[in-house]
């Protein structure tokens, strides 16, 4: 049932019925409710496209700002996103690639740039027509992100939004921890550890933690090695080499700061694996497939902005990216010189 039809089931015209389901102050309370009613009763469901499209029509915008979609970043500029982590540009390149094949554009706004904050960006935004924003990864500041919610689709990525519940992707950081066990014990190491600095726990929601846990139900109560835990300061690292001394391990999973430290040692130096993958990475590490969770960000988004999905959902859903295991030394046959 369309609202022509609609309309003549009520004795109404369609511009009227139009309006009452808008919620328009033009039409009677009354008029409103029965109409409303009706719709329910008779089954009528709007069409999102066209409910998008006729937004654009009344309101005048631009039909490029309509198909624009807004990335929020919270950094002073580009330059300092990318350097952060490499993670980040590879997620945006999938991103800004997916966006122009769908049709769309992309657009970033730094929330740390002079002159820019939420309320800023949120005027800017409504004037242009842009309804469909990505949270990106990660949160570094303690800005309050204070906007319209409702005049947005929205979805995030990563977990560093800690306050802001939404539509998330992230990577399966629980099962990255997994697939590093479970690799690393198929290439016979008996004594696995792990490492995480204090920040990086909330940072994935200690997703990183949870996986460590799983792993050690599947290890003997000899083969089981305490987490360390620690900050990348001259205190973690004197900590971190009395964590090596007291429990011997033949390989450690951490990040590039235990592995520095353990570059740098004179005494127990055991081999090494990486929570993730760096492009010059030449130990063994977990792809967290970046390009996928990129255009898994744009694509969700655009299923929301065709299905006129705005607002904060009341039950956020969470898409998680499994990783791969990346072993650069089976890759080019030399694995001994890691085994």
């Amino acid at each position: 049932m369309n609202q022509r039809e609609l309309g003549h089931h009520l004795g109404l015209s369609q511009s009227t019925v139009s309006l009452a389901l808008r919620g328009s102050p033009r039409i009677a309370e009354a008029t409103r409710r029965q109409i409303q009613t009706a719709a329910a009763k008779l089954g009528y469901h709007p069409n999102p496209m066209v409910i998008s499209l006729m937004e654009h029509i009344r309101s005048a915008r631009p039909v490029k700002d309509a198909g624009c979609i807004a990335i929020l970043v919270d950094f002073p500029n580009q330059e300092q996103w990318f350097a952060f982590h490499p993670a980040y540009r590879e997620q945006y390149d999938a991103i800004y690639d997916r966006a122009e094949q769908r049709g769309y554009r992309t657009e970033c706004f730094f929330l740390q740039a002079p002159g820019m904050n939420p309320a800023a960006i949120d005027r800017i935004l409504a004037a242009r027509g842009i309804v469909g924003i990505i949270l990106a990864g990660p949160r570094t500041s303690c800005v309050n992100l204070k906007m319209q919610w409702g005049r947005y689709a929205w979805i995030k990525s990563g977990f560093t939004w800690h306050e802001t519940r939404m539509d998330c992707v992230s990577a399966n950081n629980r099962q990255h921890v997994e697939l590093a066990f479970r690799e690393l014990d198929q290439l016979k190491y008996a004594r696995i550890g792990f490492c995480i600095t204090r920040r990086m726990i909330r940072r994935v929601d200690s997703h990183w933690v949870a996986g460590y846990l799983m792993a050690q139900r599947l290890l003997t109560p000899k083969r089981r090695i305490p987490m360390f835990v620690t900050d990348p300061n001259a205190a973690g690292q004197a900590r971190f080499r009395t964590w090596l001394n007291r429990w011997k391990p033949d390989v450690v999973i951490g990040g590039r700061t235990e592995q520095g430290w353990i570059e740098r040692s004179r005494g127990l130096r055991p081999k090494y694996c990486l929570r993730w993958h760096y492009e010059d990475s030449t130990v063994p590490s977990i792809e967290e497939n970046n390009l996928i969770i990129g255009r898994t960000l744009c694509d969700l988004l655009i299923e929301k902005m065709i299905r006129n999905e705005r607002g904060l959902p009341e039950h956020p859903r969470l898409t998680l990216i499994e990783g791969t295991w990346c072993n650069p030394c089976q890759v080019t046959g030399v694995s001994a010189e890691w085994r």
